[in-house]
């Protein structure tokens, strides 16, 4: 019976997973893709969906899509877990330091600190406060107020 339980569960994640990377997001309405995505979430089935969204997140930033990687990023962020920064610590720090960059380069400066100033309360080793502390001098070299960075640097 377990065995049973456990191969159901394999095939619906396989299932999942080819469903999803095959969504071709910039055919896809923002709507069409969170219908696709939220059917049939449950705990068992988020974290798979969650890495395969991640993954086009990724793939829109790589292209520098930044709007289109901002809007699967948000998608992405409303699949995480409850007490996802507990959960899944690793993962929403890496989804808020994307919306985060992403929002700095789009002019959205108050999104950008909002998700950061979240991020950093979680970055807990040297590599990621690094990671958190460059999209910061981003946001500067934007063009942001440099109190802002000053406050963050005096950390």
């Amino acid at each position: 019976m377990e065995q049973k339980m456990r191969r159901d569960s394999m095939q619906q994640q396989s299932r999942l997973k080819h469903e999803l990377d095959h969504l071709q997001l910039n055919k896809t309405s923002i709507p069409e893709l969170k219908a696709a995505i939220f059917e049939n979430l449950n705990e068992q089935t988020r974290f798979h969906k969650f890495q395969s969204v991640f993954k086009h997140v990724n793939q829109h930033y790589k292209e520098h899509r930044y709007e289109e990687a901002l809007k699967v990023a948000y998608i992405c962020k409303d699949i995480l877990p409850e007490n996802y920064w507990e959960r899944a610590r690793s993962d929403a720090l890496k989804l808020y330091l994307m919306i985060g960059e992403c929002s700095f380069v789009l002019g959205d400066r108050a999104q950008a600190f909002n998700h950061l100033q979240q991020a950093e309360q979680y970055a807990n080793l040297v590599v990621e406060k690094l990671q958190l502390y460059h999209i910061y001098a981003i946001g500067y070299r934007l063009g942001e107020n440099a109190a802002e960075l000053n406050k963050i640097i005096e950390k």
